[in-house]
């Protein structure tokens, strides 16, 4: 555990140069013609995989998992994206946001280039390919790694808006239609600011209260996007016409998963079934029942890590008459019953 760094002691760690950045900063003085090769090789011989990673980029593993990056008993880490890093195609199966605390980066999609500025605040989907590029010795780019599970209980528990980042958020959940990345132009805002500073200054304690502080933190950066930011972000293929009744109905089905119908959606927003179908087709790319079934597993994802509600009390929650049916459809969608899930994600309670 380190000591508590106050604000300006973080930003000046994050602005030290460690032995990756050295190192891609050498490679490329020797793609530039000023270094020599050899004395590359010969200064950073006992640094093999970064040198083989900054000479055949293409050789790394481009699927990135959560396992691998995210400690342990952690539902968020905060890395520093290296500068002068080579380009590689890379995706992974946790939410990525990248955000720019000085300088500027570039992100590259297979069908799409993001130039980033400071205050940028850029959230990239899992199983999306992507590149980064960040280019001068000023660009500082933190990369903050959230779960998908716990990304979604923060949506589920604290957010819940009525814009875009519902429609992104809850089309990755659910299955339906889905958007690689999701922008938000925060600029010169000091509070989201100094709201990503505190994260990184909490996780570098990493004493047993740091997850839990880091998760509460990142939980009110959202709300303060929302709140301030959720109106003017960007979302590639954007189709605003149906953004407001389908967060009516995105809204009514989370307050009602247990026990609504489509009759009594249709009835709420007083709509026909046929329209109140293709409303939720338009916004979502699923079907009613798709659509419901998506929202009640996600529910059930989060009691089963975060509650120790038993199966029997887990179903009855969720509007499924009988456990048996519950259990079939959790299946069904995540390859195992839900004891085994909640056996294999995180240790807890027997049901």
């Amino acid at each position: 555990m380190v000591k508590n760094m106050n604000r300006q002691e973080a930003i000046v760690q994050l602005n030290k140069w460690d032995a990756d950045e050295l190192l891609f900063k050498d490679y490329l003085q020797v793609t530039s013609g000023i270094l020599s090769l050899d004395a590359f090789c010969q200064k950073w011989e006992n640094e093999p995989f970064s040198m083989k990673y900054a000479m055949s980029p293409e050789t790394m593993d481009d699927y990135l998992q959560e396992v691998n990056f995210i400690p342990d008993r952690y539902d968020i880490t905060i890395l520093k994206s290296p500068r002068y890093a080579p380009l590689f195609w890379h995706r992974h199966d946790f939410y990525e946001i990248v955000y720019v605390l000085s300088g500027k980066c570039t992100i590259i999609f297979r069908n799409t280039v993001l130039e980033l500025s400071c205050g940028d605040f850029l959230m990239i989907a899992p199983n999306y390919s992507h590149q980064i590029s960040v280019p001068g010795d000023d660009c500082i780019v933190l990369d903050i790694l959230i779960r998908s599970s716990t990304l979604l209980d923060i949506f589920f528990n604290a957010i819940r808006d009525k814009t875009l980042i519902s429609r992104f958020l809850l089309s990755h959940t659910y299955g339906g239609k889905m958007f690689s990345y999701l922008l938000f132009h925060t600029r010169n805002d000091s509070a989201i600011r100094n709201y990503i500073l505190d994260i990184y200054i909490e996780l570098a304690r990493t004493d047993e209260y740091s997850n839990r502080i880091a998760t509460s933190l990142i939980t009110i950066l959202f709300t303060q996007l929302v709140r301030h930011y959720a109106a003017t972000a960007d979302m590639p293929d954007m189709h605003r016409s149906d953004n407001v009744y389908g967060a009516r109905i995105m809204g009514y089905l989370l307050d009602h998963y247990a026990d609504c119908t489509l009759e009594s959606l249709s009835r709420h927003l007083h709509f026909s079934h046929q329209y109140c179908s293709k409303i939720i087709k338009s916004a979502t790319g699923l079907s009613f029942p798709e659509l419901l079934t998506g929202i009640r597993l996600q529910k059930a994802e989060n009691l089963l890590l975060a509650t120790p509600m038993k199966i029997n009390d887990i179903s009855e929650h969720l509007g499924y008459g009988n456990p048996e049916t519950f259990i079939r459809v959790f299946k069904k969608h995540f390859g195992i019953t839900p004891s085994a899930y909640r056996k294999s994600r995180r240790p807890g309670p027997s049901s």
